[in-house]
């Protein structure tokens, strides 16, 4: 685990030494925002750059809050290494997005910044996926259903259900990435409305079933 955070650690200060080392050779404004067809529509001081190793940095801060004041604390422990491990990769996500604002603001068509952000979204997905099931029961992380909480059980198999329909996710996030940018946002928002809402109808069909077979018992 100290080598996933001395890792996290290099990477955030590679991103600072990054941004400051290309601001003297950005233009004054940089482009923050595209549209669902890939054009830039949002521009930015230059010193916007700056926010992504902040982002870094205050990410890995909120985790390691966390570790702290979740009153399931031990349980955080017990998976904190998956943490450390979503936690670089999400910071080398960030790192991406900083590459591609840097080069858009020198080449404002060099990439095609909707299929880079449905491939990096595929990617965290499914590591997200594949993490999904080493969590345990806390208040802050994963699929925090008024059912789960209440039931290990109903954790364990909600989030078991909820890393394989996240990865399968991610790996179809990756494949859509060549698809027209007409069509990425629709997909994108289907995909996510769906790894998002599931897991919670499953959790809940996991808890009527469990409480039916209980008053049939009785």
């Amino acid at each position: 685990m100290k080598k996933q955070t001395l890792g996290i650690a290099f990477l955030i200060l590679i991103t600072f030494l990054f941004c400051l080392g290309i601001l003297p050779f950005l233009p004054a404004q940089i482009p923050i925002h595209w549209n669902a067809a890939g054009v830039i529509d949002g521009w930015c001081d230059q010193l916007f750059l700056l926010l992504f190793p902040v982002l870094q940095l205050a990410m890995a801060a909120v985790f390691s809050l966390i570790r702290h004041i979740d009153p399931r604390r031990k349980n955080v422990e017990r998976f904190a290494s998956t943490c450390n491990v979503f936690l670089l990769v999400l910071c080398l996500l960030i790192f991406g997005m900083c590459l591609i604002t840097a080069i858009s603001a020198w080449k404002p068509d060099a990439i095609n910044v909707p299929m880079a952000i449905t491939l990096g979204l595929g990617i965290l997905f499914a590591v997200i996926g594949n993490l999904m099931p080493k969590i345990r029961q806390n208040y802050f992380i994963g699929i925090k259903t008024p059912w789960a909480l209440e039931d290990e059980d109903n954790w364990r198999r909600t989030h078991r259900m909820a890393g394989r329909l996240w990865f399968t996710a991610g790996l179809s996030m990756m494949l859509l990435c060549v698809l027209p940018k007409e069509f990425l946002t629709a997909c994108i928002l289907a995909i996510v409305l769906a790894i998002a809402l599931l897991p919670y109808v499953y959790s809940y069909a996991l808890f009527r079933s469990k409480r039916t077979k209980g008053e049939n018992n009785d």
